[in-house]
């Protein structure tokens, strides 16, 4: 499952698929629609259609596939934004990281064990202001695993002296490599069936 933004529900990778969600509240496009909002309903019944229809051809099926992962997931979130309003809590469905980076539920402590979070960003930010309060788009940026990985950097820690010819931070893992370790360490997908080249896992990430 991948949380963060974009416009399509689905990745497909040469043997692997991953349902996505632009945010932990998204799910709301994808099911419960109510009555009275007929142009979302309509998209949710076109897409639930969609993703249980029949075609013969493989890529297809697995697009349709997918998008019915994703109805699922979103399905067992609505549920338990439901529950939590029953409950009195606000129905917020971001995880909660104040304990050990898991829901504070016990069912994420049941699969404690089994979920991974991945974090990732198409850019990073330069050192230097760009005059107008903030910072620019840069190269070098954080990925960071919660669950059941070993704790500690991989990679070098970012040097503020030592930057580009662009004077930036200068990434240390390739995104390739940063992929290859949950693709291949945690999915069991060959890295070489998702990734271009010849790219090696970080070692001994995972517990």
């Amino acid at each position: 499952m991948s949380i963060g933004s974009g416009s399509h529900p689905s990745m497909i990778f040469a043997k692997a698929s991953t349902p996505c969600l632009s945010d932990p509240e998204a799910f709301g496009y994808l099911v419960g629609a109510d009555t009275n909002d007929q142009v979302r309903l309509a998209f949710q019944r076109a897409f639930a259609s969609y993703a249980t229809g029949d075609t013969k051809n493989p890529f297809d099926a697995r697009l349709r596939a997918a998008k019915a992962q994703s109805v699922a997931f979103a399905n067992a979130l609505d549920v338990i934004a439901r529950n939590d309003l029953v409950n009195g809590d606000k129905g917020n469905t971001s995880p909660d990281t104040g304990d050990g980076g898991y829901p504070s539920s016990s069912l994420g402590h049941a699969l404690s064990d089994r979920v991974l979070i991945m974090t990732t960003s198409e850019f990073g930010r330069t050192l230097r202001d760009n005059g107008s309060g903030g910072l620019d788009h840069g190269a070098a940026s954080v990925g960071m695993l919660f669950g059941p990985a070993r704790a500690g950097l991989y990679g070098e820690f970012p040097s503020l002296t030592k930057l580009s010819e662009n004077d930036e931070p200068i990434a240390t893992v390739s995104f390739d490599q940063y992929y290859a370790t949950v693709a291949q360490s945690w999915f069991g997908v060959p890295a070489g069936d998702m990734l271009h080249g010849n790219v090696s896992p970080i070692a001994d990430v995972f517990v």
